[in-house]
């Protein structure tokens, strides 16, 4: 009679091992998303205040060239 040899699985390919991976990548990929959200997020705060900034000194030239007008003009 022929022996039969059953390939035992090395513990790299058991069931268990694969899916705590998945576990593992699933948790990753969770963290990842969260980081690029909180990214996003500020990102659009920055922006906004980059807009803000650039109509503040606009502002500030527009009152500027309004003071050196209103001011005597010493001959």
């Amino acid at each position: 009679m022929q022996d039969i040899h059953y390939h035992k699985e090395s513990f790299f390919y058991s069931r268990f091992f694969i899916g705590f991976l998945v576990v593992i990548f699933g948790i990753f990929t969770y963290s990842i998303i969260k980081v690029h959200k909180k990214y996003t997020h500020a990102k659009s705060i920055r922006d906004d205040f980059r807009a803000e900034l650039v109509e503040i000194e606009q502002q500030h030239t527009k009152l500027q060239k309004n003071i050196t007008n209103l001011q005597p003009k010493c001959l």
